[in-house]
């Protein structure tokens, strides 16, 4: 019952003052509004940019042959360095490796035939590996595996724009493509879970491209996975994976235009840290803009205790203790400071849901998200300030003395 009563007076003194009770609610709502939506577009930035890796392994490592820029072993600098299937070989059994495959890639354009349809589409010649290192997702059929490698197999895998646009609506398995001039027997469909131009690709096994192309042995690229619990970290690793190829192909190990390393693992974690780094940036100028707020609140109390000062002293009077005293400001304080907070976090939730509808926020902006642990936990913190800017002003109405407040009416 005493609850209730003192909502109904804090409801009484709130409502005796709307206009200074509005504008000082908007100001911690719209603080907490901002947070949110600080918060969610610093998040929706993070995974925008961690979606390059959304079709890759995250702990893997990609190498590709480069031109020599400094002088090694007798060779002149700005040599072509080429990789080829011994470095896959050795690759595969290196103790840093897990999931292997490299790449070679069909002489271009590449027409693509079905019946009386066709296309220009790219083509990837790899390794049965390579569907780790690119997350493929077979919908049907299989993916190359280590029999069509071996035999040099005319089998081909097609992405789902491949399959819509030159069999509409047949069953791709099974059928036969021409491939510039050359039959191949579609095994597969898959599915990639990065950007659209990933489901536009072909594979077939790297031997069949080879031997297609002049039986080179020549590849593009070598990529690996690290296996679990590898304890080297990234860049320890990126630095084994020099040495070996230098060793191979008469470069320096230091020469970093001889061997292009894409090192996913640790571009995914700088992402993670210089986004953490953000973040927590975005929290502090939000909260500082909740605390602005607060601040304001804070004042006003002030000005209602000035306003009481009477009832206060009346209250003191007729047996109210000081405890009762601070206990009624500080609910006004507390009241108005959750309310106005909660209002706004509801708010800020629902234009990140309204901004998630708009494509051209979408584009630049992925999956705006808030931690709901975060958010509350603001709203906690938001509660405590509130505690804190009606703390001064009800110690104040406690202290002051009965006779000089009920005298001052």
């Amino acid at each position: 019952m005493r609850l209730f009563d003192t909502f109904v007076e804090v409801f009484g003194v709130l409502s005796r003052n709307k206009l200074r009770s509005a504008l000082s609610g908007l100001a911690v709502g719209w603080g907490m509004l901002v947070l949110v939506v600080l918060l969610g577009a610093g998040t929706g930035l993070r995974n925008k940019a961690l979606s390059m890796f959304s079709d890759d392994a995250v702990n893997s490592i990609w190498v590709s042959a480069g031109k020599t820029t400094t002088q090694s072993d007798g060779f002149a600098r700005s040599r072509q360095v080429t990789l080829d299937n011994a470095d896959y070989e050795a690759t595969k059994r290196a103790d840093y490796s897990d999931k292997v495959t490299s790449r070679f890639f069909f002489l271009v354009p590449t027409f693509i035939r079905y019946k009386d349809r066709s296309s220009v589409y790219e083509i990837r010649s790899v390794h049965p590996d390579h569907q780790f290192l690119e997350k493929t997702l077979i919908d049907d059929g299989r993916f190359l595996n280590q029999m069509d490698v071996e035999k040099k197999r005319k089998v081909i895998v097609i992405g789902q724009q491949p399959k819509q646009y030159l069999f509409r609506g047949e069953n791709p398995i099974g059928k036969w493509l021409i491939v510039n001039n050359t039959a191949f027997r579609v095994v597969g469909v898959f599915r990639d879970e990065g950007n659209e131009n990933e489901d536009m690709k072909m594979y077939v096994p790297v031997s069949t491209a080879q031997q297609l192309n002049f039986g080179t042995r020549q590849v593009k690229r070598v990529m690996f996975t690290i296996p679990a619990g590898e304890t080297r970290n990234a860049e320890t690793l990126e630095s084994q994976v020099r040495m070996d190829f230098a060793g191979r192909h008469d470069f320096s190990p230091t020469d970093r235009g001889a061997l292009r390393v894409r090192n996913n693992q640790e571009e995914y974690e700088s992402i993670n840290k210089v986004f953490g780094a953000i973040r927590w940036f975005v929290f502090f100028v939000g909260l500082g803009t909740v605390v602005a707020g607060v601040i304001g609140v804070g004042n006003i109390m002030m000005i209602s205790v000035r306003e009481r000062f009477a009832e206060f002293g009346l209250r003191k009077a007729i047996g109210a203790t000081p405890i009762r005293i601070v206990g009624a400001v500080l609910m006004e304080s507390i009241f108005l400071t959750a309310l106005s907070g909660y209002a706004g976090l509801i708010t800020g939730v629902l234009l990140l849901e309204l901004f998630a509808l708009v494509p051209a926020i979408q584009s630049k902006l992925l999956n705006m998200t808030i931690d709901l642990n975060v958010a509350f936990g603001a709203l906690g913190i938001l509660v405590f300030f509130g505690v804190m800017a009606g703390l001064i002003p009800a110690y104040r109405a406690a202290k002051q003395n009965p006779v000089e407040a009920l005298r001052s009416r």
